[in-house]
């Protein structure tokens, strides 16, 4: 899965590079996609795009690539946030708690025990300060590197309330 995340952002820093290029959240997702046909072979047919969530009623994933006999599956959300230089801090919390609604959608997403569940979030400098601030309790999560995991579950919000 590594190298789906290398080459994923190699072909997305190659496209920011470019400023004038116009980036929004299906392009950022359709280059996620051409990662994965690239570096895992996985066939066009077999992504699902706006997967209908199986535990809660009028939802949906992004994405979601179901394991297939040694193929481990995928569940992604992926979101994109630019240009919030403006935004008042409301704004920055109410953008934070789409961010923690893709996650609960993951966490509870159940049918395909076997498939990893990824969470997509590209942004710029003003977002990231609002993740990475302590104060606000979401860079436990937000300030993973590469290899790192962390397990979300019923624990993880009950201590964040």
């Amino acid at each position: 899965m590594d190298y789906i995340i290398e080459k994923f952002s190699s072909l997305l820093n190659e496209r920011l590079l470019y400023n004038d290029i116009r980036t929004t959240e299906d392009t950022i997702r359709y280059t996620f996609f051409a990662s994965l046909i690239l570096t895992e072979h996985i066939k066009p047919h077999e992504i699902i795009l706006e997967y209908p969530h199986p535990g809660i009623i009028n939802k949906e994933v992004d994405a979601y690539i179901p394991s297939v006999k040694e193929k481990q599956g995928i569940i992604v959300e992926i979101k994109y946030d630019s240009n919030t230089l403006a935004l008042t801090n409301s704004s920055r919390t109410m953008k934070a708690g789409k961010i923690v609604n893709d996650l609960f959608r993951l966490a509870h997403f159940n049918i395909d025990p076997h498939a990893k569940k990824w969470m997509i979030y590209v942004t710029d400098e003003e977002m990231n300060g609002y993740f990475s601030n302590i104060k606000n309790g979401l860079n436990d999560f937000y300030s993973l590197s590469l290899r790192e995991r962390l397990k979300i579950d019923k624990a993880t919000y009950l201590a964040k309330l």
